[in-house]
Formats: structure tokens, sequence, C-alpha cells
């Protein structure tokens, strides 16, 4: 009996915070960090985002609250269900749930090193991406997330407009998740970072964005590394290479699409935003 009132009145005070809040949508694998939507307060950050990504750039966000609220209601009488039954099936299962380290299975492999080449990753990325440096966000990106990249660089490059960030600081790194295929390791973080994020025209006038206020950022980012042997030989010309990702040979201009032996960032998804 106290269980049940426990979680009706776990339920009711969800509910009261979830119409006490915004629905802020998440942008995922867009070279743009922020929602420029998101509302500081005092700042300037209340245009509308006039971007030409659409709403593929999205992913969250829309969609009636009332139903969501009663999916989520839904969801948790089950999970509570379920519970209630494992409790009285397993006595002594209070910890059957709880997760360890997560067991990375790549030999020689030191997390801390990791995670400090993860956040200097995103760094670079997040400088190459300010000053349209393409050849180092070839190198740092799996092709996919480049070729989405330099799309979107490209049509800010025709607005005379440039994203600038700065000011980063780590608030907390951790490894999420860790698989591996016939041909590759996958790696998920989890990092939470704050930094200035704003949008300037060819003055230097700002655009969207704060210049004024830190923004915190939460993200999941993926990091993929091959299995393969680096080549070292163009397979049309044999001739030497020293690449990460694709790139074009020197000597024969065939297009080369190599493996990834280091680890490269292949998504990066904005799953919380807020001011400083």
């Amino acid at each position: 009996m106290k269980k049940k009132a426990f979680l009706l009145s776990l339920l009711i005070l969800f509910l009261i915070g979830l119409f006490s809040i915004n629905f802020v949508r998440v942008r995922a694998d867009s070279g743009w960090d922020s929602d420029f939507d998101f509302d500081f307060g005092d700042s300037d950050w209340g245009s509308s985002w006039d971007s030409d990504w659409g709403s593929s750039d999205y992913s969250g966000g829309g969609g009636n609250p009332i139903i969501i609220v009663i999916i989520i209601v839904v969801i948790i009488i089950i999970i509570a269900s379920k519970s209630s039954k494992n409790s009285l099936n397993n006595p002594n299962n209070s910890n059957v749930n709880k997760l360890g380290n997560v067991d990375v299975n790549i030999p020689g492999f030191n997390e801390s090193d990791f995670l400090n080449q993860t956040y200097k990753t995103y760094i670079d990325v997040q400088h190459a991406w300010t000053n349209f440096d393409y050849d180092t966000l070839q190198k740092l990106l799996s092709d996919e997330l480049y070729n989405s990249y330099k799309s979107q660089l490209k049509a800010l490059s025709l607005k005379k407009q440039k994203n600038l960030m700065h000011d980063f600081e780590l608030v907390s790194n951790e490894i999420t998740s860790f698989s591996e295929s016939e041909k590759e390791y996958t790696i998920k973080t989890k990092m939470c970072v704050k930094f200035y994020d704003y949008v300037v025209d060819k003055d230097e006038k700002v655009l969207r964005g704060n210049n004024k206020r830190r923004i915190i950022m939460t993200y999941e980012l993926t990091f993929v590394k091959s299995k393969a042997d680096k080549a070292n030989k163009c397979p049309n010309c044999n001739a030497p290479l020293d690449n990460v990702a694709s790139s074009i040979c020197p000597y024969c201009n065939s297009t080369i699409v190599a493996d990834y032996h280091d680890f490269v960032l292949s998504k990066k998804q904005a799953i919380n935003q807020r001011a400083e």
C-alpha cells in the first residue's frame, strides 16, 4: 500500500514538472550545436532560426504534449507493475539492474587516454567548424559526418556568416557503451561542455546566439575505429599514403576510402542544453 502511494506521488510530481518546462528540440548530427531558439531570458536568442537544414537537423520536439504525457504515464505504470512482480519473485534482487563499468575489449585500451583524446577531438572539430577547416574535419570525422558538415559549412559561407565557439570548459566525460562488429569498434561517450556559441556576419555583428553568456551542452558522441591494419599504399598506383578518412591520392588522383585506424567522430548528438 505504501509502495503504491509512493509511486502515485512520484507520478504526480513528474506530471507537474513536465507541464512546467518547455519542450526543447534536440539537434542531431549537425555542426550546429546550439538550438538558436533557446530562451536565455535577457539575451537576444529570441529570434527564429532560419537555417537551410529543415526539419531533418532535429530529433525530438513537436507533437502533442497531452499524447506524450499519456504515453509516458502508461510506460511508468507498466514499469512499476513489472518492478513489483520482480520484487516478489526475487526478494534479494536490489542490485539486478545496477550497471557496472563498461567493458571495452580492445587490446591495450586505456580509458583515461581515450577520454582525453575524445575531448581533444571534440575541441579540434569545433575549431575546424568555426574556421571552415575542411582538411582537419576530414581527418577527425567519419565520411558520412564529414560530408554533412561540409555541405552545411558551404551554405554558411554563402551567407557570409560564421559560427563562433570558444572558451571551452569540460564538465564531465564518460564512456557509456562499447560494441564491436567484424570490421570495427564503436564507443559512445556522454560529454558535458561549457562554451560560447553564436553566429556573426561579415562585420562581426551577432546574428544569433549570445556572446556574453556561455551555454552548457551535454552530448552523446559516437566514435569508431577500424580493426584492419592501416593501409599505407594507394590501391590504384601503390603510392605511399598517410591519411585517415577519404581522400585523393596525390599521385594518381584516385579517390581513396580508407578505414578509420584511429578513433574518429561518427555522430554528435546534443541531448541537453541550458544557460550557465
